[in-house]
């Protein structure tokens, strides 16, 4: 009989080596393993720079709302209605 005291963890890491699930998924399927590792760091890099690029997007819509809005707003941070722009039709 064991008692456990807290939270069990996840997975044990004695037992278990945590291994990225493509390349896992390719050499169980009989994919060379140079092959599947190949396929997993061009993964590893698309994720890498899609969060690089959208987080580089989001600063500078940050940035352009943060300059456009000293121009909408006066000293007493009030809006202008008469700075913004109206599109008729």
């Amino acid at each position: 009989m064991s008692v456990i005291i807290g939270p069990e963890p996840w997975y044990q890491p004695q037992y278990a080596i945590p291994l990225p699930g493509m390349m896992t998924g390719q050499i169980l399927a009989g994919s060379p393993p140079a092959l599947a590792v190949k396929y997993q760091m061009l993964i590893m890099f698309t994720i890498t720079i899609t969060i690089t690029l959208g987080t580089g997007f989001g600063t500078l819509v940050a940035v352009a709302v943060a300059a456009g809005s000293r121009r909408l707003f006066d000293g007493r941070e009030r809006l202008r209605l008469d700075r913004l722009a109206v599109l008729r039709q």
